[in-house]
């Protein structure tokens, strides 16, 4: 997943943000 995707920083609780990688919680 782009880390650039709005909607991931928008729920940094359920998703935790590991370099340009996003791994659910």
């Amino acid at each position: 997943m782009a880390s650039d995707t709005p909607l991931w920083h928008g729920t940094t609780i359920l998703c935790v943000r590991k370099g340009d990688d996003v791994v659910l919680a």
